[in-house]
């Protein structure tokens, strides 16, 4: 269920056990529970990936210098609970 959010580690580790990842175009969304029929070609890969620790500004200065970076917001908290945009 795509409303209870993820874990980007998990998505990466997919993608390096896999060797690669389907571009949408290949294997568009369908909104069912079946078997993953994916065996195309790989649309992108990686070879691994680090995590930053959390309110590090060093390390994140760091990390970003070095290679693109993904980012994820914790919002389960009350400061999102009435979140409407801005």
């Amino acid at each position: 269920n795509g409303c209870r959010g993820g874990i980007m580690s998990d998505a990466f580790t997919y993608i390096v056990k896999n060797r690669g990842i389907t571009s949408e175009q290949a294997y568009p969304f369908q909104e069912t529970e079946s078997v993953c029929r994916y065996n195309g070609r790989p649309a992108a890969s990686i070879r691994g990936f680090q995590t930053v620790p959390s309110n590090n500004e060093r390390a994140l200065l760091e990390a970003v210098s070095r290679q693109p970076v993904s980012v994820s917001i914790d919002a389960d908290g009350p400061g999102f609970m009435h979140y409407s945009g801005g």
